[in-house]
């Protein structure tokens, strides 16, 4: 369930406030909130899986990285033996 909003510090807002959610548009009374918004277990399963998906993606700028490193370093080695 939604947690309570903390009314002393409604106005001193943050990205990652509860104020946010919205569980109140489209959800009714009657039906359990989804289990992204209500099961710890799953919100933090949703966060270890961003934290990868960021993970792989940043290797793959490293690896484009080292490609263009390895390759500007060979033709350095070139022109400095040819020389």
């Amino acid at each position: 369930a939604p947690k309570p909003i903390d009314l002393d510090n409604l106005f001193n807002l943050d990205v990652n406030d509860d104020i946010w959610l919205d569980i109140g548009f489209g959800y009714d009374e009657d039906t359990a909130p989804p289990f992204w918004l209500s099961n710890e277990q799953v919100r933090n399963s949703i966060r270890v899986l961003l934290d990868q998906d960021r993970c792989a993606e940043e290797r793959r700028y490293l690896l484009a990285e080292r490609d263009a490193m390895q390759e500007w370093f060979s033709e350095e080695w070139h022109v400095v033996n040819a020389g």
